[in-house]
């Protein structure tokens, strides 16, 4: 019965590599939606502008309500399409909280995912003083440069 185990497990490992590529998991110089100059060129635009001072905080969840635990947001000063500078991050707490404490008015990227598996907010709004901003940050689709590419 082993013997027949072990020559099933072969065949079926056999049969998956011959249906599926393999893609090196080392290298993302190629993905199936792009390559590194493409995340390179790519083009973002501001997602939070500030008239005004404010203290910027709020909390991060996915759609199924869980909370960003211990997970990077960063603020970033907004310059052009393609560069933006870092200006603040923060870590979230245990109950998906951050908060950037005071932001000067400008024109930002707000970045509240670590990464490209969700999508980073379009758009940020804030007009008191004090901004609280609850994200409900949706799953990006795998097959994207959002997904693959460095966030910006």
């Amino acid at each position: 019965m082993q013997r027949f185990r072990s020559t099933y497990a072969m065949l079926v490992v056999g049969l998956f590599q011959t249906v599926m590529p393999v893609i090196p998991l080392h290298s993302q110089a190629t993905h199936l939606c792009c390559t590194v100059e493409d995340c390179k060129h790519r083009k973002v635009e501001p997602n939070l502008r500030l008239a005004r001072q404010v203290h910027l905080f709020g909390v991060v969840t996915d759609p199924s309500g869980a909370k960003f635990v211990r997970s990077k947001v960063e603020l970033r000063r907004w310059i052009s399409p393609i560069e933006q500078t870092s200006l603040k991050s923060v870590e979230t707490d245990d109950r998906g909280r951050f908060d950037m404490g005071i932001v000067d008015a400008g024109t930002y990227r707000f970045l509240p995912s670590p990464n490209g598996g969700f999508k980073q907010p379009k758009s940020v709004s804030c007009s008191a003083t004090e901004c609280r901003i609850e994200l409900v940050l949706q799953i990006n689709s795998t097959d994207v440069p959002d997904s693959v590419c460095p966030i910006r």
